[in-house]
């Protein structure tokens, strides 16, 4: 269910691929009070080559089936404009049921399974961008030269800090720095 639906009921969207798609986006934040959407540029960065990959290959998927959904639906259009337009029939019983409740039924039975496939490929996009935020944000505080806390409060209270000085560019809300980080910085400050 997790998986399903954002933690908040005012995050829910109006279909399931949306929910989907909001509920690997929190994941970070109910974890470990990091902002996933505006930590994932921060994530991304310390992330290996071949783990980029592997998320790319599974956005690519999504992004598949998201756009033959689009593709059957300008199809149905142009379908109709071409009945109604270029061959200029007028609507009878037969002829509604054959050009208008055929295809319709058939779009919709068609755009539903590719929703459902769209779905199920963003989560298994969402698990491997759920699981950098849990491999690597230790590589990130390295990375920015902050100590890594000694317990999950910590941690939460950490990330939650380094998220508002990002949201809202608050730079007196950043971790403080290792005492290594803190000497490398004041050198180069020195140099210049």
């Amino acid at each position: 269910m997790a998986e399903s639906y954002p933690d908040r009921e005012r995050l829910i969207l109006p279909t399931p691929f949306g929910n989907t798609l909001r509920a690997f986006e929190v994941y970070p934040r109910v974890m470990y009070g990091f902002e996933g959407i505006d930590g994932w540029p921060r994530i991304l960065a310390v992330l290996p080559k071949e783990y980029r990959e592997l998320i790319d290959d599974a956005k690519a998927q999504v992004d598949w089936w998201v756009n033959l959904g689009v593709m059957s639906f300008v199809f149905l259009v142009e379908v109709w404009y071409t009945i109604f337009s270029k061959w200029g029939l007028s609507p009878g019983w037969i002829y509604t049921t054959f050009n208008i409740l055929i295809p319709l039924g058939i779009f919709v039975l068609l755009n539903h399974i590719l929703l459902w496939r769209a779905t199920s490929a963003a989560v298994g996009w969402g698990d491997y961008v759920k699981s950098g935020f849990d491999i690597y944000r230790f590589t990130l505080l390295e990375s920015l030269g902050i100590d890594p806390p000694k317990t999950r409060k910590a941690e939460k209270a950490l990330w939650t800090r380094f998220s508002q000085a990002i949201l809202f560019r608050s730079p007196d809300s950043l971790p403080d720095l290792k005492k290594s980080a803190r000497k490398t910085v004041a050198k180069k400050a020195k140099s210049k």
